[in-house]
């Protein structure tokens, strides 16, 4: 066997152990939650403001979310732009998701720049770092092409796809 025929060969044998790798890696989805994978976009009021968040779940169990932060407690006004990615799957009826990664990517207090490095920008930082790691389970309540609709304890939020 010539060199570049073992090297085709090899490289073949890699190219399927990652998409193999890359399958079995996916989310467990049951048949009746396919749908779930793709793009949300959800929007709810919060005690001081209102947050909205799109993420999209991957097929690979993987996800990634983009969300903005408008808060007017005590009289300020702060706004603020985070991304985040982790790993999803269902268990149940319930949707899973669990944090790897978030970061706040940009913010206004009255008007004005968060500057990074600054105490706030580090308080809000550090705060979304200790959210990694920990388990966001919501039941998934309805399901369709156009809308999900997931809740926790007493409250529910229907998300769109965007």
């Amino acid at each position: 066997m010539n060199m570049l025929t073992k090297q085709s060969r090899a490289l073949a044998l890699a190219f399927a152990l990652v998409c193999s790798l890359a399958t079995n890696a996916g989310a467990q989805v049951p048949a009746r939650y396919e749908g779930v994978i793709g793009s949300w976009a959800c929007a709810s009021p919060t005690s001081s403001g209102f947050m909205t968040v799109t993420t999209t779940y991957r097929p690979d169990g993987s996800f990634v979310s983009l969300g903005t932060n408008d808060d007017r407690a005590n009289n300020r006004a702060l706004y603020f732009v985070i991304v985040g990615e982790g790993r999803w799957n269902i268990e149940g009826d319930n949707l899973v998701e669990t944090g790897s990664s978030f970061e706040l990517i940009w913010g206004r207090l009255d008007g004005q720049p968060i500057i990074p490095g600054s105490d706030l920008w580090n308080g809000m930082n550090g705060a979304m770092q200790r959210m990694i790691g920990q388990r966001n389970v919501r039941t998934i309540t309805a399901l369709n092409a156009d809308s999900l609709t997931v809740a926790s304890g007493s409250d529910s939020l229907t998300c769109p796809r965007p």
